[in-house]
């Protein structure tokens, strides 16, 4: 199956939308999990844990 030329335009006018809004999910939970009242080490290795941080 070929993707049309117009599927593949608006695929790409989309993108950028869907990359903004999944990164801002991901620094909501990033934050709410840095706020948690832990130790900062504890939050840090749960963070790296959970998401997989290099």
């Amino acid at each position: 199956m070929e993707v049309s030329d117009y599927d593949w335009r608006l695929y790409k006018s989309l993108l950028p939308k869907w990359q903004e809004r999944y990164m801002a999910k991901i620094n909501k939970e990033y934050i709410a999990l840095l706020s948690e009242n832990n130790n900062p080490s504890t939050n840090f290795w749960k963070l790296k844990k959970e998401y997989v941080m290099i």
